[in-house]
């Protein structure tokens, strides 16, 4: 018994130690961390979003476009490409309009990969919806082929549902331009969505 509450007690000692540390040693982002962002020539801010909150993102913010180039997407461009939501009931609608976009854009992949015109946006809604059971598109959609006589009449591969749902998503994707530190030189494409 004494051996457990010493251990217990190692445990909550170490625990509070890393939290003291992370909190007082560790640097922090803070209110002023936008002025201590780096900036290009013609006086725009760039670096990581994660070293800053939400609003006081720099100008140019580090991401890896398409082709593999590391550069920097403009903060008001990626803002407008995410497109969020102003109050919960418009994020509601926001997400019922991208999943019906995404199921019609996956029932078109289906249709043109598999030759069939039978694939409708409500089929492909679910088996998006067998997703949320087994992640693993191949997994949900063999497990949706087995359990679900109108699914096996489509005869979809697994490995057919995930290059589909892929294709999908990046057809649904917005594409901003990624430029070098200088704000100015587009060197590839980023997409978001």
């Amino acid at each position: 018994m004494r051996k457990h509450s010493l251990a217990r007690l190692l445990g909550i000692l170490v625990v509070a130690i890393g939290v003291c540390f992370a909190t007082f040693v560790l640097p922090q982002p803070s209110a002023d961390a936008a002025s201590r962002a780096e900036e290009n020539e013609a006086g725009m801010t760039y670096g990581s979003a994660s070293m800053f909150d939400y609003e006081e993102e720099p100008d140019l913010i580090l991401v890896v476009a398409t082709n593999g180039k590391e550069g920097y997407v403009k903060r008001e461009d990626l803002h407008a490409a995410e497109a969020p939501a102003a109050n919960p009931e418009e994020a509601v609608q926001l997400m019922q309009a991208r999943n019906d976009e995404l199921s019609n854009a996956l029932a078109q992949e289906l249709n043109t990969m598999t030759g069939q015109s039978s694939i409708t946006a409500a089929d492909a809604s679910a088996m998006i919806a067998a997703m949320s059971e087994t992640p693993d598109p191949v997994q949900s959609i063999e497990q949706l082929s087995t359990t679900n006589s109108q699914f096996t009449e489509l005869s979809i591969t697994g490995e057919q549902f995930a290059e589909a749902l892929s294709n999908a998503q990046t057809s649904l994707a917005r594409s901003i331009p990624v430029y070098e530190q200088d704000g100015t030189t587009v060197i590839g494409t980023f997409l978001v969505g």
